[in-house]
């Protein structure tokens, strides 16, 4: 692993939960090949709700919607949709080999495409009504 990505990671932490417009987002790191992955809960009979992931296409993030599923947290259930920063050209920290020309997805990254997607999230809800 490169030294200067090393001290990054150490630097990011491997995860970080925040909140923005109203939903819940997390960021989480691969526990072997150690990229960074972004989440975000969509609340009870959102719109998006039973979609499946082909459905889940026209939304814009990082290498496209990776992660549906739904998710319970105290008694209430959510659909949790996610993106992967482990795509052809990341630099895959957890990998022995990345290309010469791969970029690592920092956190501050994976945070700006998260709130891409919360904001694509609320325009389709404002749409529908």
């Amino acid at each position: 692993m490169r030294r200067d990505i090393e001290e990054l990671i150490a630097k990011e932490g491997d995860g970080k939960e925040f909140e923005y417009k109203g939903y819940k987002c997390e960021i989480w790191r691969h526990p072997t090949l150690l990229h960074l992955c972004g989440y975000v809960k969509l609340p009870e009979f959102h719109e998006l709700w039973g979609k499946s992931m082909n459905e889940l296409d026209n939304l814009d993030c990082h290498g496209g919607i990776t992660f549906s599923e739904m998710d319970k947290e105290m008694d209430k259930e959510s659909l949790k949709i996610g993106f992967d920063c482990g795509h052809y050209l990341d630099y895959t920290p957890g990998t022995p080999v990345n290309f010469p020309n791969s970029v690592y997805r920092d956190i501050n990254y994976v945070e700006s495409e998260i709130k891409k997607l919360v904001d694509q999230v609320v325009l389709l809800r404002n749409a529908k009504g």
